[in-house]
């Protein structure tokens, strides 16, 4: 496998010209010249921008003059980066990748020029070699690649040459034959950084070899710089194919003087849990590795065990020219030839044990070089265990190291079924395809934790035991980063019995609805209940928590949670023994909702004979359609009205497709009162309809109830119910308006309570804008009231009493008796009484003159 950095990285030494250092908190004019512009300590580590710096290249004196840059080497941290500001735009270079070939290491301009250099603030710990600019004036109006001479004596310049197409980059201007030829006392390279061209370049010259001709025929840098070098003299023969549209080239040449080999070998034997460093010249990286350096490093490691050397290299280098290559990373010598150049930050897991590094340099340049260590990891998946206290979670293998490629582990953990775990995401970092899969006891999935999700808040499991599942790719290469890996915080939390639950230790002989009054009272709040009854019997959780976690079981020190089998999108419990615990918990305070049970034997729900199951939900704003038939038997349906606000919700029942009214009865709660006339709106959270033989279908709607009621003009009677209101309210107020369907100024209304009224009733009777108000405590269920007027207003108190009210009211046109009760008569008219006031105090005021 071959892998390159594609940087433009060139580094040399120059004689002569000005060296500038950039350095942090420090800003420097320059008058108008040639220069060289380099960081701190340059071809060393440089350190970092902590501070700002800048240096300020004056406006040329010539209209249209300018300078060339040419960029030999850039490396810097990905947190830091540069800014070039010349004729009225900026260009910005980040980290150690240019961001395009060939261009961005060139930039002409015919301005001043602004270099400014700062950082995000974030160290990254790494060695960066930093960065050299050659700054070269030109005059007005000058074309770079456009004036060259036949010979060129390199040992007479005060830096590279830089042989590049006319107007590079330019790709479609005229590029005319050219021939040149570079001498000097020393060695030469010729690297050939930017070639993307139609045509043919030839590098005539002797090298270690001899004489050659070396020719390059367009396009070889593609994938990667080439160097080649000479001895004294180099010529270079360059032919374009085209007339005009040639494409561009960017060729630097530079002499250097050839210096000693330096050797380094080392033999490293891996041993379980043993951490070997290795590096370049300096295992600091402050001082750059020397030029002609052949390093070389073999390392083995037992075979057969479930570990895997991790090899963490941190390597700078002069790009192509200067290479560390890798064998024995992978089991296919085909792809086994790996090589690094220029920048890299990697971890790499190879597939054997037993490995080769080399690094090579050549004679010109130089970077921070590299450093590395290994380390055995191991491989090996988590044991499952049982936590009875808070317990941290981590990855695979040794933490504070990266795990293993290639996994495919699943474990978990036990915990007692009448306990909550909490699980808090403290720290990941993965591969792009690596994940981490957290199921329940039902192997539902919870959470699926990457990279590209990464859980911001706690979340809980119940049911006594939690299941992972952790992947990770097969790729040998790490991204670059420290170390993959993620640590979970467990904690486990008790569930406290409220000893004033209404639903506390319920002993069940029928079917009862249930639900939890102090759940709502704030966050992180749970309960514990147990019910015992005859087996079997079944619990339906109709609970309002949409973050809320019930759990079932029999026996909390065995884990034997039970199952919920979910029907019609409602999780039914069933247990075959005596007794059954319910616990909820809920991590969050949500307003309105609460827990609801329905319990009891569980041959009350599973009658084979009925075609409609136990339970039906029913949705805020849905609509359901019963279908009723029973085969020789009475059925039973729970209608549970999903909602949270009982004022704002109920049903209203189309009954016009029943063809047998008397085979259906529909009860308010489970069963407790019975509905002898549907009324308008029913309210509450369950309605029971029971039914025998095929009576036919029932239209469900869930809606909004409007307070305003018109009831029929000729004495048939509308049915109405008020809500029931919740346990731990002490008083509440419901209102609501009724009106004859058609106008009239005199109706007499017939108001019959079908419940006794434990409320407080307050009935104004309008006439017009005049009224009357009546108030009631205590009537008798089927006892009538009657109202003589175009309007009612009634005003329902419930003090301490959460009970709804159940009545009717018809619109007729009879006369009404004065009697004792009767609503004529009782109330004043207002009008009236305020006439009588202003009379009085007349009067009182004649007397007094």
């Amino acid at each position: 496998m071959m892998l390159f950095l594609l940087l433009p990285v060139f580094a040399t030494a120059v004689l002569g010209i000005d060296i500038i250092t950039l350095e942090p908190g420090k800003i420097a004019n320059l008058t108008q010249g040639d220069y060289i512009i380099q960081s701190p300590n340059f071809p060393n580590q440089y350190g970092f921008y902590d501070k700002k710096g800048q240096i300020i290249l004056a406006q040329p004196a010539e209209v249209g003059a300018g300078y060339y840059l040419f960029f030999k080497e850039f490396m810097l941290s990905d947190h830091e980066y540069m800014t070039i500001s010349h004729d009225f735009t900026s260009e910005t270079l980040k980290g150690s990748v240019f961001p395009n070939r060939g261009s961005a290491a060139y930039i002409y301009t015919k301005s001043g020029i602004v270099f400014t250099v700062q950082s995000d603030g974030v160290e990254d710990g790494l060695a960066h070699t930093g960065f050299q600019i050659n700054v070269q004036y030109h005059g007005a109006d000058e074309v770079v690649g456009t004036t060259y001479e036949n010979t060129t004596d390199l040992d007479t310049m005060d830096h590279a040459y830089f042989f590049v197409s006319p107007a590079y980059p330019v790709t479609d201007g005229s590029n005319p034959g050219r021939t040149q030829t570079f001498i000097s006392k020393n060695n030469i390279r010729v690297l050939l950084y930017d070639f993307n061209f139609h045509g043919k370049v030839t590098l005539s010259g002797t090298t270690a070899n001899g004489t050659e001709v070396i020719p390059y025929t367009g396009f070889e840098t593609i994938i990667s710089t080439a160097a080649n070098y000479f001895v004294n003299e180099v010529t270079i023969d360059v032919v374009c194919s085209l007339l005009t549209g040639c494409g561009r080239y960017f060729i630097i040449v530079e002499p250097y003087t050839p210096t000693p080999t330096t050797f380094t070998a080392e033999n490293i034997t891996l041993l379980s849990n043993m951490l070997r460093n290795f590096q370049s010249y300096d295992g600091t990286l402050l001082q750059a590795y020397p030029n002609n350096l052949n390093y070389y490093l073999n390392i083995t490691a037992p075979e057969f065990v479930n570990q895997k050397i991790m090899l963490y290299i941190e390597l700078e280098s002069e790009a192509s020219s200067d290479v560390m290559a890798l064998s024995g990373l992978t089991v296919n010598p085909a792809a086994d030839d790996w090589r690094l150049t220029g920048s890299w930050h990697t971890i790499i897991f190879p597939e054997t044990n037993h490995l080769q590094l080399t690094f090579t340099s050549d004679g010109v340049g130089q970077a921070a070089g590299f450093r590395g260590s290994l380390f055995m990891q191991s491989c090996n998946c988590p044991d499952s265990m049982v936590l009875k206290d808070a317990y941290q979670i981590t990855n695979p293998g040794l933490v504070g190291r990266s795990y293993c490629p290639g996994l495919n582990c699943e474990w978990n953990y036990k915990f007692a079924v009448n306990k909550i775990l909490e699980l808090n995401m403290e720290s990941l970092l993965f591969r792009n395809l690596d994940y981490l899969r957290i199921l329940d006891h039902q192997n539902k999935t919870i959470v699926v934790v990457s990279n590209s999700n990464k859980p911001e808040s706690s979340f809980y499991v119940d049911s006594g035991i939690v299941y992972f599942h952790f992947i990770t790719s097969t790729e040998l290469e790490v991204p670059p980063v420290d170390v993959l890996q993620f640590t979970i915080n467990a904690n486990i939390i008790d569930i406290k019995d409220l000893a004033d639950n209404n639903i506390y230790n319920s002993v069940l002989d029928e079917v009862t609805f249930m639900q939890d009054k102090n759940f709502r009272k704030g966050a992180s709040v749970g309960y514990l209940n147990t019910f015992t009854i005859q087996p079997p019997f079944t619990v339906y959780d109709l609970s309002t928590l949409p973050n809320g976690l019930l759990s079932a079981y029999n026996n909390g020190s065995s884990y034997s949670a039970i199952s919920p089998d979910v029907r019609y999108g409602i999780a039914t419990y069933t247990s075959d023994v005596s007794s059954m615990a319910v616990q909820y918990y809920n991590p969050e305070f949500t307003e309105g909702n609460i827990i609801k049970l329905l319990s009891g034997p569980s041959n009350m729900f599973s009658r084979t004979e009925c075609l409609l199951p136990p339970v039906v939900n029913i949705a805020f704003g849905a609509s359901f359609k019963l279908n009723l038939e029973a085969k020789n038997t009475d059925c039973k349906v729970f209608l549970y009205h999903n909602i949270t606000d009982i004022e704002q919700s109920a049903l209203m029942f189309t009954l016009i497709d029943l063809h047998n009214n008397s085979d259906v009865e529909i009860f308010m709660g489970t069963g407790s009162f019975k509905l002898d006339n549907v009324p308008v709106y029913v309210y509450g959270d369950v309605v029971t309809i029971q039914y025998s033989g095929s009576p036919g279908s029932i239209t469900v709607n869930s809606v909004i109830p409007s307070t305003t009621i018109k009831v029929g003009d000729n004495c048939t009677p509308t049915y109405i119910t008020t809500p029931s209101f919740k346990n731990d309210l002490t008083t509440s107020i419901y209102t609501y308006e009724f009106s004859a369907i058609t106008a009239s100024d005199s109706w007499t209304y017939h108001f019959t309570p079908l419940t006794d009224l434990e409320q407080i009733l307050t009935v104004t009777v309008w006439t017009g804008p005049q009224s009357k108000v009546i108030r009631y405590s205590d009537i008798k269920a089927g006892s009538v009231q009657k109202f003589v007027g175009t309007r009612l207003t009634f005003k329902v108190e419930y003090a301490g009493n959460p009970v709804g009210l159940y009545f009717s009211i018809a619109a007729c046109k009879d006369a009404v008796d004065d009697h004792t009760g009767a609503a004529i008569n009782v109330g004043y008219p207002v009008s009236v009484m305020f006439i009588t006031i202003l009379v009085t105090i007349y009067n009182n005021y004649k007397s007094l003159m």
